[in-house]
């Protein structure tokens, strides 16, 4: 699926963005461009002599460990797993994926990173988060 994003979406993106003034680009992370944490795609300003200057973090599960009906709302889902949560009685039945976690991870790398901007997606489903 992150090889799909990578060449469905994230190459041709890069396509697009490739004439604007300071480079840009979407990629994935390496040890050169000094990322705290560990998403899997970042979006970035490229600099003089390869130093990139981070804009946002890309976060990427699959559909099944999410499993967020498109029906659904994930700002909705997020309440009721936190009053669960809250309430002792939130279970791993197998059904659903507490969404707290998942949305503390990405916002985790947002808070380490310095960064207002970041994107969550199940490839399906995409979240722009700020």
């Amino acid at each position: 699926m992150r090889e799909a994003l990578n060449v469905n979406i994230f190459k041709n993106l890069n396509r697009i963005i490739e004439s604007l003034e300071p480079k840009e680009k979407f990629k994935q992370i390496s040890a050169e461009d000094n990322v705290k944490d560990d998403p899997y795609f970042i979006y970035c300003q490229l600099g003089d002599n390869d130093s990139t200057s981070l804009l946002l973090a890309i976060e990427v599960k699959t559909s099944w460990v999410l499993k967020l009906d498109v029906e659904e709302s994930l700002h909705e889902t997020y309440e009721d797993d936190f009053k669960r949560k809250h309430s002792k009685t939130i279970l791993d039945d197998g059904k659903k994926t507490c969404v707290i976690n998942i949305l503390h991870q990405i916002f985790g790398y947002l808070v380490v990173n310095n960064l207002q901007y970041g994107i969550f997606t199940t490839y399906n489903q995409t979240w722009f988060l700020k």
